[in-house]
């Protein structure tokens, strides 16, 4: 893809990947206990799928095209880490920096750097978590710079903490950047955190 490498891995436990710079997305399938750091991704990213118990760590992941797609993905992936990125996606709409969905629960994200936005990038959210309960993000900076571009989305997702994040939303043309947004989700909680939210609410209660 564009000259990058992909990777796919299926039934695959316990293996590392790393100090790799050539990849353009990584996919895992049906894997665990393994260890994806210190690795340099563009085009797409990282994408776990019914995977448990693994880290990603130390990645640097820098996307400049292909809509709707994620820095990390997980799917139906639970008890695992994500750490020490730096995520940074610009230009296209629909981009999310990490997005957990569809029963990822009890993951740990925590100390990353992540960056969206840039021209016309709408919809593209720094964490966005659908349908996933007991997760905690904690220690990470999370930037965006367009409109409908959120900081961090609980969608349906229930039990989490987010525990001394920085949120900035930096959108001056709408109303709808909130720093945190919690869509029909409870028993979530917030401590410690610096939200600022600009022409929007830095949290947004919908339904919850």
């Amino acid at each position: 893809l564009d000259n990058k490498v992909i990777y796919y891995f299926f039934d695959n436990n316990s293996q590392i990947i790393e100090n790799k710079a050539d990849i353009a997305v990584l996919y895992y399938t049906y894997s665990n206990n393994i260890t994806i750091r210190s690795n340099n991704l563009t085009i797409e990213g990282i994408k776990l799928i019914n995977i448990e118990n693994s880290s990603i760590y130390g990645n640097n992941i820098t996307v400049t095209q292909h809509k709707k797609t994620s820095s990390i993905e997980l799917v139906n992936s639970s008890f695992n880490s994500i750490s020490n990125n730096s995520i940074d996606r610009a230009t296209e709409s629909n981009q999310i920096g990490i997005y957990l969905r569809s029963d990822s629960h009890n993951n740990l994200i925590k100390s990353n750097a992540i960056t969206t936005g840039g021209y016309a990038c709408q919809y593209c959210d720094g964490i966005y978590i659908q349908n996933s309960d007991g997760n905690n993000i904690s220690d990470t900076t999370i930037n965006t710079a367009y409109y409908d571009s959120e900081g961090i989305v609980f969608d349906n997702s229930n039990n989490s903490n987010i525990i001394n994040v920085t949120i900035n939303t930096a959108y001056t043309g709408g109303t709808n950047a909130y720093g945190i947004h919690l869509f029909s989700s409870i028993n979530n909680t917030i401590t410690n955190s610096t939200i600022n939210a600009i022409n929007a609410a830095d949290i947004y209660v919908n339904g919850a």
